[in-house]
C-alpha cells in the first residue's frame, strides 16, 4: 500500500485500561433491559450492533449475550449494581477483562488492511459506525468496530493478541487489497 506523508498506515496499540463485563440473560426481558439501562444508561443494543455513551459501550454478540466495554477501574462497581439491580433475574455476570484483549488501530487504509486476512464485508454500506462484527483475522476469532473511519477496535482472546499483532504488521505491508474508496 503506497503511503503518501498525509495518509500513513494504520498502527495498532493495545488498549490495557478496557475492562470487559460479559452478561448474559434474556435480552428481550423488558425487566432486564429497563435494569440495564437504569446502571449503565446505555440500551440495549439490535443484533450485529454497539452502543456507547460516555466511555462505557455495550456490545451485542448473540441472542442471550452482551459484553460491556468500560474503564478497567470501574469493573467491580458495574458489576455490583448489576447485581442488586437485576437481583431476582436469571443472569450471568462475569469480569472477563483478563481473558481478552482489546486493541485501538488508528490511522487510514483501516479497512483494508482488516481486508487483507477477514471475511466479513468492510464495504462502507455494511460496516458503518454502530456495527460491532464478529469475525477473524487469520486463524483468529476476533470482533471490531470504529468510532471514526479512522479509529477501530478490536478485541480477540488474550493468549492471541501477539498473533493479532504480528498479522496486523505484517498485513500493513504493500501487497495486492480491495479498495473500499
Amino acid at each position: 500500500m503506497a503511503e503518501s506523508p498525509a495518509m500513513g498506515t494504520p498502527s495498532l496499540k493495545l488498549s490495557d485500561n478496557t475492562g470487559m463485563v460479559l452478561f448474559r440473560g434474556e435480552l428481550k426481558s423488558k425487566t432486564l433491559q429497563e435494569g440495564l439501562f437504569e446502571v449503565t444508561k446505555v440500551k440495549v443494543p439490535a443484533k450485529g450492533r454497539i452502543n456507547s455513551l460516555d466511555g462505557l459501550s455495550i456490545a451485542w454478540m448473540s441472542p442471550d449475550e452482551l459484553l460491556i466495554f468500560l474503564p478497567l477501574g470501574d469493573v467491580g462497581k458495574l458489576i455490583d449494581a448489576l447485581d442488586d439491580k437485576l437481583e431476582g433475574e436469571e443472569t450471568l455476570i462475569w469480569d472477563v477483562s483478563d481473558l481478552r484483549s482489546v486493541f485501538q488501530i488508528e490511522g487510514h487504509f483501516i479497512r483494508e488492511v482488516l481486508a487483507k486476512n477477514s471475511p466479513a464485508d468492510l464495504n462502507r454500506d455494511k460496516m458503518r459506525r454502530g456495527t460491532f462484527r464478529r469475525t477473524r483475522f487469520g486463524q483468529v476469532a476476533v470482533a471490531f468496530w470504529f468510532k471514526e473511519e479512522t479509529c477501530w477496535f478490536l478485541i480477540c482472546r488474550r493468549s492471541e493478541a501477539g498473533y493479532i499483532q504480528r498479522l496486523f504488521e505484517v498485513s500493513t505491508q504493500e501487497g495486492e487489497i480491495p479498495s473500499f474508496y
